[in-house]
């Protein structure tokens, strides 16, 4: 076997690992996030009280904050001195309620919409430090914006997709999986053409 033959080989194994480890750092990182949220929204009181409405916008995205510290956990291993990946992520999830703050917008949509809109915010802000080290990083923004939309539209009533009653919690299992596996094969790709795989040790220029 020629030494191009277990380059690409090697390539091969380590992205498909690294989907897999994305995907179930995604999972987990949502669920816990979610799991948390209902937590403490349930011991929110319901007054219309200022810190509660915010902290309750606050919790409904925080699947995606705790899934983005354990996807950079998993990025780390391959890109190094990528600690602006996760900075940037978490600004991006935060970004709606400092908007909600600054602009005083009274909220009468669904809650859950924030998600997208999070999603949206976090791929644009790491895109800014992902196009110096994957070219056509510009597919993170997408990806990023489509998987999280589709939790909106899995948790949105009614909806065609409405899973069965008795999946009880089991259901947040099947959310965070959309853009988990959307995001992580944009990623493995993104990494794949940078021929990231081949080079762990790669830093961002």
């Amino acid at each position: 076997m020629t030494i191009q033959n277990i380059d690409t080989s090697l390539q091969r194994k380590s992205s498909w690992l690294f989907f897999l480890f994305w995907v179930m750092a995604t999972v987990i990182g949502a669920v816990l996030g979610f799991t948390i949220s209902l937590f403490i929204g349930d011991r929110l009181p319901s007054s219309p009280i200022a810190p509660v409405i915010i902290l309750a916008f606050f919790l409904v995205n925080l699947a995606g904050i705790v899934a983005t510290c354990l996807q950079w956990a998993v990025l780390s291993i391959f890109i190094k001195r990528s600690f602006a990946w996760l900075v940037t992520g978490l600004i991006g999830w935060c970004f709606p309620f400092a908007a909600i703050l600054l602009l005083f917008v009274h909220i009468t949509g669904q809650s859950a919409d924030l998600i997208a809109a999070g999603g949206l915010t976090a791929g644009f802000l790491q895109w800014l430090t992902m196009r110096k080290w994957v070219p056509r990083a510009g597919w993170w923004i997408f990806a990023n914006t489509i998987g999280w939309s589709l939790v909106v539209v899995l948790l949105s009533q009614p909806t065609p997709f409405q899973l069965p009653s008795s999946w009880g919690y089991w259901s947040m299992l099947l959310f965070p999986f959309f853009p988990g596996v959307i995001t992580g094969i944009t990623m493995m790709l993104l990494m794949k053409s940078a021929h990231t795989f081949l080079n762990p040790s790669m830093s961002p220029a």
